[in-house]
């Protein structure tokens, strides 16, 4: 059985098999692009040149696939990540939330999810420091003892593509530029 972070790991191999895919496509449709030009201004194709277009087409599908990956993971990663509390820490009503994220002006909310519910929850907003370090106050449960011992995820977020304010109730995880890994506490 998968965690929600394993899932979210696989999805991003499915996206970088995917554009591995284009790429394959791609090249090996431009190689046939300038096979058929070289045929038509040399007449006719020779064995020698299907030969050379072989060796280069598989070089240049490595090379275009290394630069794609390199560029997508670039521009999909902000790099946000959750320092405290650990995954499968046990947490007080109103812990702490600390992480780091790259670019430290970006936009940085947490989202709590309580695992017996469907809704998603935007915590207060986040300040981001100057060295890209950030902490939020959150909310894990309802006051009282009434969700003690009940288990929540976390997630924070960079430069999400919807608005989020404090309190607002999703659906689902925001989609954002960057994503950090979810972890799970447990209320104490």
């Amino acid at each position: 059985i998968c965690n929600i972070s394993q899932i979210h790991n696989l999805l991003k191999l499915k996206c970088y098999v995917k554009h591995l895919i284009f790429v394959v496509l791609t090249t090996h449709a431009l190689s046939g692009i300038i096979e058929k030009l070289s045929n038509n201004l040399l007449g006719h194709s020779k064995p020698k040149w299907r030969e050379k277009m072989r060796r280069i087409t598989i070089p240049l599908v490595v090379l275009f696939y290394l630069f794609s990956v390199l560029h997508l993971a670039a521009a999909q990663n902000e790099y946000i990540a959750i320092k405290s509390p650990s995954d499968g820490a046990s947490v007080p009503e109103r812990p702490i939330v600390e992480g780091k994220v790259k670019n430290n002006s970006a936009q940085v909310w947490v989202i709590v999810h309580p695992m017996e519910t469907s809704d998603y929850w935007v915590q207060p907003s986040v300040t981001v420091r100057k060295e890209g370090r950030w902490r939020v106050q959150v909310y894990i449960g309802r006051p009282g003892n009434i969700d003690v011992g009940k288990h929540f995820e976390i997630m924070a977020v960079a430069i999400p593509e919807e608005t989020l304010r404090e309190g607002k109730v999703l659906e689902t995880w925001p989609k954002a530029q960057s994503q950090s890994e979810v972890i799970e506490v447990i209320r104490k």
